[in-house]
């Protein structure tokens, strides 16, 4: 019983030790690793926000060339497109400048297309490979003249500045160079709006110039953006293990890396997003967000992923399996010395029970190396001895016990009898008298 409480304790008390361990190993190892990753998550979220600066850049800088072009400027005027008496035939300048439009994107491919093989960043932003996915013209009253793009050849006559203010004050001549906004935007009503970046610059031939109208270019924000930014930043390696990328309006999710479902979730969770975590579909994500841009609304982009625990995952397991060797060794160890301990002890009372049952020749032997017993077996022998007026263990001369005394002769001096001092049986002193 004594040796399985013992066992037991010793259990119970690596137990706790290990659990202990366990916890303040974890959590701080959990925190170093989340911090880790909201920095990394930082450094994805500001290189998005700078390779979006590149891209509005190159926006702006094709926008200013399709709006500096002399023969776009004339046909929005009406070169071309007049009767005798100077009417102008609106379908004749839709045609003029669909084409000299349809010009400037093509220079600005064959600009692009000169620039490929060379250093990036070595060219002008308009050199650029980003695609634009719309382009149209207005008159100098805000109404559409002419629209690149599949679908988009016959689009015309629509009165754009009744939406948008900023054609107006472009009309108005108040700036020269292009203006960058965000416009919820579709060609007809049969098309439903989406959000786009777009570029919108005064067609004039210097900056005081008159303003013919007014050229918009923009880029979709969609799902393609985020995945284009996702596959400029991480590499086929990495691509498994990345973090998701999202493009929010307000709290709507306008781009993403994630799929329907996930999206769906993640616009659920948006309110949560300044905490810097975010629970979707039941995994909760670090996040990072940043701004980018102002619509009505503050355009953002957000990078997330989950914490990358692993480590204390595998921390884990390596502790459960040192704690049950360490466990079992400790056990088997402690087994081991205090059955070393104890047997000796327990040899000790198997000899007083054969005293006891009559075996009064029965020796006690000393085990070198365990003071206890030795003690206990001297002990044992001289008291035997003692009782049974034998000779002492460590008597120099046994000739006998107290029975084969010698008699001393008539006349000599009686012999003298010595025994073994015991603690405590000696006489008390005298009182002194006075």
């Amino acid at each position: 019983m004594f040796r399985a409480k013992i066992i037991a304790t010793f259990a119970i008390f690596m137990g706790l030790f290990l659990g202990l361990t366990y916890v303040l190993v974890s959590s701080d190892f959990e925190t170093q690793i989340r911090q880790s990753q909201t920095r990394e998550l930082g450094m994805v979220a500001n290189s998005i926000v700078e390779m979006n600066k590149v891209e509005t850049a190159s926006l702006h800088a094709k926008a200013l060339f399709f709006a500096s072009g002399v023969s776009l400027h004339g046909a929005l005027m009406g070169e071309g497109a007049t009767d005798e008496e100077g009417v102008m035939d609106k379908g004749q300048r839709h045609l003029k400048t669909h084409e000299k439009l349809r010009v400037q994107d093509i220079t600005v491919k064959d600009i692009i297309k000169s620039a490929a093989g060379k250093v990036d960043g070595s060219r002008l932003p308009i050199e650029s490979k980003l695609k634009v996915d719309i382009a149209f013209v207005l008159d100098n009253q805000g109404v559409g003249v002419a629209a690149l793009g599949k679908d988009r050849y016959s689009w015309f006559g629509e009165d754009v500045s009744k939406s948008f203010p900023i054609i107006a004050s472009a009309l108005a001549g108040k700036w020269y160079t292009p203006k960058i906004q965000y416009w919820m935007w579709s060609f007809s009503e049969k098309e439903p709006k989406q959000l786009y970046e777009v570029a919108i610059a005064p067609v004039r031939l210097n900056a005081n110039g008159r303003v013919a109208g007014v050229v918009v270019l923009g880029r979709a924000m969609d799902d393609g953006k985020a995945v284009r930014f996702a596959k400029k930043i991480f590499t086929d390696e990495e691509m498994k293990g990345k973090p998701e990328i999202a493009f929010l309006k307000g709290e709507a999710v306008v781009s993403s890396t994630l799929d329907n479902k996930g999206q769906s979730a993640f616009a659920a969770a948006i309110s949560s997003l300044e905490s810097g975590k975010i629970k979707i579909a039941d995994a909760e994500y670090n996040v990072v967000s940043k701004e980018i841009g102002v619509f009505e609304e503050p355009i953002k982009v957000a990078v997330f992923s989950t914490p990358q625990l692993r480590p204390i995952e595998s921390l884990s397991t390596i502790i459960i399996i040192l704690g049950v060797v360490l466990i079992v060794i400790g056990i088997s160890l402690l087994f081991f010395f205090l059955i070393s301990f104890l047997k000796p002890l327990e040899e000790l009372e198997s000899g007083i029970h054969q005293v006891i049952a009559g075996n009064r020749d029965y020796v006690w032997e000393q085990k070198k190396g365990h003071a206890l017993q030795s003690g206990f077996a001297q002990a044992l022998n001289v008291m035997n001895a003692f009782l049974q007026g034998k000779p002492m263990p460590d008597d120099e001369n046994p000739s006998g016990g107290w029975g084969d005394m010698p008699k001393g002769k008539s006349g000599g001096p009686a012999p003298k009898v010595q025994g073994v001092a015991i603690p405590g049986m000696a006489p008390r002193p005298k009182k002194k008298t006075e």
